[in-house]
Formats: C-alpha cells, sequence, structure tokens
C-alpha cells in the first residue's frame, strides 16, 4: 500500500472535500471540471489516491473520503485558506493573486513557516501599537508615524527586499 502524497494529490483530496459538500460524494466530472482538467486525469488521480485509502472508489461512482482521507483534505483546505487570508489581508496582495500564491506555498511551507505566520497574524491583529496598511502601490504604511513626530521607530526595518 502506497502513503506519500504529492501536492497533485492534495489538490485532489482538497477538490474532492469541496465539491462533496455535505453530500459526502464527489463525482469525477465535477472534480474534473474544479480542477480544469480532463475526466481521464481525474482517474489516475483517484486509483492513486484509492491505492493510499484515503477515498472509496469505483469506477462510474461518486467518490467518498475516508475518514483519514477527510481529515487530510481538511488539513490541506485549512492550510490553503489560511494563507490566501494572509497574503491577502496581511500583506494587502489583490484576491486573485493571493489565491494563486496560496495554491503554490500551501505545499511547500513547512509547519514551522506556518506557525510563524499564524502568530505573526495574531500578534498584528491584537497588538494595539501597530496599525499597518498597504497602499495601492505596494508600500507599507503605519499610522502611527502620523500620531509621532519624527517617528522612525521602525525605519531600520523597511529595507526593500532586494537591498
Amino acid at each position: 500500500m502506497k502513503t506519500a502524497i504529492t501536492s497533485h494529490l492534495e489538490d485532489y483530496l482538497e477538490a474532492i472535500l469541496f465539491v462533496s459538500g455535505s453530500s459526502g460524494e464527489a463525482h469525477a466530472s465535477v472534480v474534473a471540471e474544479r480542477l480544469g482538467v480532463t475526466r481521464a486525469s481525474v482517474t489516475g488521480a483517484l486509483r492513486a489516491l484509492a491505492d493510499r485509502n484515503l477515498i472509496v472508489y469505483h469506477p462510474y461512482q461518486p467518490v467518498i473520503l475516508t475518514d483519514e482521507g477527510r481529515k487530510l483534505a481538511q488539513a490541506c483546505a485549512n492550510r490553503h485558506r489560511f494563507l490566501h487570508r494572509f497574503f491577502r489581508d496581511q500583506l494587502g496582495m489583490e484576491d486573485t493573486e493571493a489565491e494563486a500564491v496560496a495554491c503554490k506555498v500551501e505545499h511547500v511551507a513547512s509547519e514551522t513557516v506556518l506557525s510563524r505566520m499564524a502568530e505573526f497574524s495574531r500578534y498584528l491583529a491584537e497588538c494595539s501599537q501597530v496599525n499597518l496598511s498597504w497602499t495601492s502601490e505596494g508600500a507599507l504604511l503605519c499610522s502611527r508615524e502620523a500620531q509621532l513626530k519624527d517617528c522612525n521607530g521602525c525605519s531600520r526595518y523597511r529595507q526593500a527586499v532586494s537591498d
């Protein structure tokens, strides 16, 4: 029995979770449509997921996530949702770009990276000393600077990424 799961298969699990909704069943054609792939591609992925006991799959029948498959799919979906919101809300990215980046990063970010991003998000949400926002040009602004004369308390951290 195979156990390793690729980012490609994680995308299929996440799609199955999404399209199965409350019924708990997903049709391969709907999964193919959601992912923008052919039905043949879905069939290959479904077989691979079934080999790993993550789904119950029989040709021409709806797919059902196993308990383990549902747990893994939900973890992928949660990671994706968090990253999408982080990129959109904390980094000020447009929604479509935040979505695209989240799709890529969710498969490569370690638990350490994700937990630190989450902690950073909590810090920004809870700290009354920091009030950051992004301009339409992509510059980071702190609303406290306008309140404090000659504020440069955090200017040393404002170097461009390429510096």
